[in-house]
C-alpha cells in the first residue's frame, strides 16, 4: 500500500518536472497513456485502501496509514496549484498541458473526497485542506457572508458582538491566510448556516438570547466572546435594585447556559475551555458571592427601608398573557420608555395581579411578553374598544356638566338667586 502511493507520487513530480518550462498550450505526447497510467494509480490506491475497510485489528495501523495517504494527497494537489503551470492560463481542452494539469488535480482531489468518505472515523480534521478547494470556498464564504450581514442588520446586534462572530470568517476570505484546516472550514460552514437560521426565525425570544443559544451550541469558545457575554450579563445584574433580583438574573442565564445542547465534536478553539463551561463556572461563582453577601445583610441591623411593608398590589380583570400583551403595547407605543425590558417585567409581576393569580411569575410573564397568540390580541383588542366608548362617555358628561354650570352661573349673576 505505501508503495502504491509512492508510486502515484513520483508519478506526478515526474510529470512537473518534465513540463516544467514548457507554455500552457504544449501539446503532451502520448497524452492517452499518461492519463490511463494515472488513472490506473489512483485505483491501485483506491483498491489498497478498501482492503482495510473491515480490518478491525490494526486500528491505530489503518488511522497512521490513511492520515500518510490524506496528508501526502494534499501537498501535490497545493504543489500542483503552486506551480505556474495550472489551468489558470489557457484552455483545459484537448491535449495540453492545461489539460493534463487539471486531470492531475481531478484525480488527486478525488481521491482525497475517497478518503474523507470511506475513511472519516480516520480522517484528520486538522490537516489543511488544498489550497486550489480554499479558493473556492472562499468565493463562497464572501457570497454567504455578505447575504447574512444584511440579515443582522435588520436583528439590530450590538456591532461589537457581530465583530466577533464574523472574525474567524473574514480569517479564511482573507488572502493573508494560506493554512485553513478542514475542522475550521466545517466550524464555518455550520456556524454561518445556523446563523442565518436563528436570525430569520422568530422565536418569541431577545435576539441575543437566541444568537447565545446558538454560540453555545457550536461552542464558539472565543475569548472575546466568552468576555463578551459575561459582561453584558454582569450589566444586566447591575441595574438590578436589590440582591434579589440580582440573584434572579444570574440564576435565569445560568439555567439557559446548562440546559442547551452542544453540538458533539464541535469547537472553535480546541486548546480552550467550552463556552457552555466557562460561562457556567463564571455564574456560579457570581452567583455563590452575592448569595453570601445576602447572608451578611442579613446579619446586618435591619433599616427603615428593610422594615417597611410590601407595596399594595394592583388587583385586575386581565390574564397573564393580556397584561403582558398590553404591557408590551404600552412598551411599543412610547408611553411606557424604560429601557430595561427585564426589569419591567419583573416590577409588573410584583406589583399586579391577574385574575385568577395573585403571584404572577416573572418568568411566565416574560415568555407571554414575546410569545403572543391570535386569541390574546384579540380579547385585548375588546378591552381598548370598551374603554374608548367609556371615554366618550366621559367626553360627553364633560361637555353636558359644562354647559349646565354655565347656565347656572348666568341666571344667579342675572337674577341674584342659585339654582338649586
Amino acid at each position: 500500500m505505501k508503495y502504491q502511493l509512492e508510486d502515484l507520487e513520483i508519478f506526478v513530480h515526474t510529470l512537473i518536472d518534465t513540463y516544467e518550462t514548457e507554455t500552457p498550450h504544449t501539446i503532451i505526447p502520448d497524452f492517452d497513456d499518461k492519463e490511463k497510467a494515472l488513472l490506473k494509480k489512483s485505483l491501485s490506491v483506491t483498491k489498497e485502501l478498501k482492503s482495510y475497510l473491515f480490518d478491525f485489528d490494526s486500528e491505530s495501523r489503518i488511522e497512521a496509514l490513511v492520515q500518510c495517504h490524506q496528508a501526502t494527497i494534499i501537498e501535490l494537489v497545493d504543489l500542483l496549484a503552486g506551480s505556474n503551470h495550472n489551468s489558470s492560463g489557457g484552455s483545459a481542452t484537448g491535449r495540453s498541458k492545461n489539460a493534463l494539469w487539471k486531470l492531475l488535480n481531478d484525480q488527486l482531489e478525488n481521491l482525497l473526497t475517497f478518503i474523507e468518505t470511506y475513511f472519516l472515523k480516520y480522517f484528520d480534521q486538522d490537516q489543511k485542506i488544498p489550497n486550489s478547494y480554499l479558493a473556492l470556498e472562499r468565493t463562497s464564504l464572501s457570497k454567504k457572508t455578505s447575504a447574512i450581514h444584511s440579515i443582522v442588520r435588520t436583528a439590530q446586534l450590538d456591532n461589537r458582538l457581530i465583530d466577533i462572530i464574523f472574525y474567524p470568517v473574514e480569517r479564511i476570505i482573507s488572502s493573508n491566510v494560506n493554512a485553513v484546516t478542514y475542522r475550521r472550514l466545517i466550524f464555518i460552514k455550520q456556524l454561518l448556516k445556523d446563523l442565518e437560521t436563528v436570525l430569520s426565525v422568530d422565536t418569541g425570544r431577545p435576539v441575543i438570547e437566541d444568537v447565545f443559544r446558538l454560540m453555545i451550541y457550536l461552542n464558539f469558545n472565543s475569548c472575546h466572546l466568552t468576555s463578551y457575554f459575561i459582561k453584558a450579563i454582569a450589566n444586566e445584574a447591575q441595574e438590578q435594585h436589590s440582591v434579589a433580583t440580582q440573584l434572579e438574573v444570574l440564576c435565569h442565564w445560568l439555567k439557559i447556559t446548562n440546559q442547551n445542547h452542544t453540538k458533539p465534536s464541535f469547537v472553535l478553539k480546541t486548546a480552550r475551555p467550552s463556552l457552555q463551561e466557562q460561562i457556567t463556572r463564571w455564574l456560579s461563582e457570581e452567583i455563590n458571592f452575592i448569595e453570601k453577601k445576602k447572608q451578611l445583610t442579613l446579619l446586618m441591623p435591619p433599616t427603615v427601608a428593610a422594615e417597611q411593608k410590601e407595596p399594595v398590589k394592583v388587583d385586575t380583570s386581565f390574564s397573564v398573557p393580556q397584561l403582558a400583551f398590553l404591557i408590551r403595547l404600552f412598551k411599543e407605543a412610547g408611553v411606557i420608555t424604560n429601557k430595561n425590558q427585564t426589569e419591567l417585567i419583573r416590577f409588573f409581576s410584583r406589583h399586579f395581579n391577574s385574575l385568577h393569580n395573585q403571584n404572577i411569575s416573572t418568568e411566565s410573564l416574560r415568555i407571554k411578553y414575546y410569545q403572543i397568540e391570535q386569541s390574546t390580541i384579540k380579547s385585548v383588542q375588546a378591552i381598548l374598544d370598551k374603554m374608548i366608548d367609556h371615554s366618550k362617555k366621559a367626553k360627553w358628561f364633560l361637555v353636558y356638566f359644562t354647559t349646565d354650570a354655565c347656565y347656572d352661573l348666568a341666571i344667579e349673576l342675572l337674577f341674584g338667586f342659585k339654582i338649586f
